[in-house]
């Protein structure tokens, strides 16, 4: 990690990350305007549940393929996860 020009405070790469996440939110609502802790609070929430959410979806496909969880539609369209049941008992050991 690089540390930032002063050496104190946040690595150089986190910041660079949250400049990228800030200006993601605001090519999405250009028309956005905040605090510092309304930005905090919610901007920066926002990009990190989208990353998050990404990085879930691809773990959850790693485990339908690994034949771990089964995926389930509703009437609703909504896909669901779950254990396949002849594993509950193994994993639960």
């Amino acid at each position: 990690m690089n540390t930032n020009q002063t050496g104190h405070g946040p690595p150089e790469d986190e910041i660079e990350t949250l400049c990228e996440r800030i200006t993601g939110y605001l090519a999405r609502y250009p028309q956005a305007e905040d605090s510092l802790e309304a930005i905090t609070e919610w901007w920066i929430l926002e990009q990190t549940i989208r990353v998050e959410m990404s990085k879930v979806q691809e773990a959850l496909a790693r485990l339908v393929g690994r034949d771990l969880i089964e995926v389930r539609r509703g009437i609703d369209g909504r896909v669901t996860y779950r254990l396949i049941t002849r594993l509950g008992a193994r994993i639960r050991k």
